[in-house]
């Protein structure tokens, strides 16, 4: 609810009387305000400004010199929710006051009904498409689609085409394979050997493997395996191996290898993978050895 505001309008006067006509203004009047014509209750929570902080019992009439005309009554705000008062100055006959801003609000509440019309409206038109196409579904009386609203699906084994799996196990995960547009199963890719450089070689022997990548069966994890034989005359930070654009990662990886010699015990190198977005792999050492491992190094593409 709200204060309205009364008074300071142009029929808002005190004036006095002889034989019930008006004759001059009134300075000064106590202008009371009352909830019907005769009888009813006084209202004594006036208020001198909209948020009820200056609270009277009373209004008085203007003596001009406050700015307004002699007797002319000045704006106020009756009790909260009320938009028509009876007043009377000096205990007078009284006289209806509407709130001022009645039009204001009225034309607000018009609007609204304007809206809600509109909002009736559309309502109306989509409740026309009601179990129409392209409308508004309808259930049945079980809360499901009628039937001439479900879709028809037709099936073909040729859908079965663009499939490719052999012998799927339980746990399997399908892949797309955007090559030959299939789906196949996600397995990885077979160990491809690595081309070397300068000088670096196959470290393979009896216990160890050659060095080799692959794609685990994420599609996203690239796994190296086997021996990397270290030239004598390998320099700290050589490039040592060729990086296949397929596995090339988006950010350079790096990771400890282990190294070892005949003369000495195993230590540990340092491998670069994609350093400064080269395609190549880099080796550093402390101290130069026969050999360094891949084994158990994965990345990410």
């Amino acid at each position: 609810m709200a204060r309205h505001p009364f008074g300071g309008g142009a029929p808002d006067w005190a004036v006095s009387t002889a034989d019930g006509v008006p004759v001059e203004p009134v300075g000064g009047a106590i202008i009371t305000a009352w909830s019907q014509f005769l009888g009813g209750t006084q209202y004594v929570d006036l208020s001198m400004d909209a948020e009820g902080t200056q609270i009277v019992d009373h209004i008085t009439a203007s003596d001009g010199t406050d700015g307004l005309m002699l007797g002319q009554i000045p704006q106020f705000y009756g009790p909260d929710g009320v938009w028509e008062l009876w007043l009377s100055a000096n205990n007078g006959p009284r006289v209806r006051a509407q709130a001022l801003d009645t039009a204001d609000l009225v034309s607000e509440a018009l609007d609204t009904i304007d809206d809600a019309a509109v909002s009736l409206g559309h309502a109306d038109s989509m409740f026309a498409s009601l179990g129409q196409p392209s409308g508004i579904a309808q259930l049945d009386g079980t809360g499901k689609l009628t039937a001439t609203q479900r879709p028809t699906y037709t099936y073909s084994l040729s859908v079965l085409t663009d499939t490719s799996i052999t012998s799927p196990a339980t746990g399997d995960v399908l892949r797309y394979d955007a090559s030959v547009s299939k789906w196949k199963n996600a397995a990885p890719t077979a160990w491809t050997n690595f081309t070397f450089l300068n000088s670096f070689s196959n470290g393979a022997s009896t216990f160890f493997n050659p060095p080799q990548w692959r794609v685990a069966s994420d599609g996203k994890t690239v796994e190296l395996r086997g021996n990397v034989t270290v030239p004598t005359t390998a320099g700290n930070g050589a490039e040592c191996i060729t990086l296949p654009s397929q596995i090339m990662p988006p950010l350079a990886y790096t990771f400890a290898v282990s190294t070892s010699n005949t003369s000495s015990s195993p230590r540990t190198g340092r491998l670069d993978v994609g350093y400064n977005a080269a395609s190549t792999l880099r080796f550093y050492y402390e101290v130069r050895p026969d050999w360094f491992s891949l084994d158990g190094i994965r990345y990410y593409l």
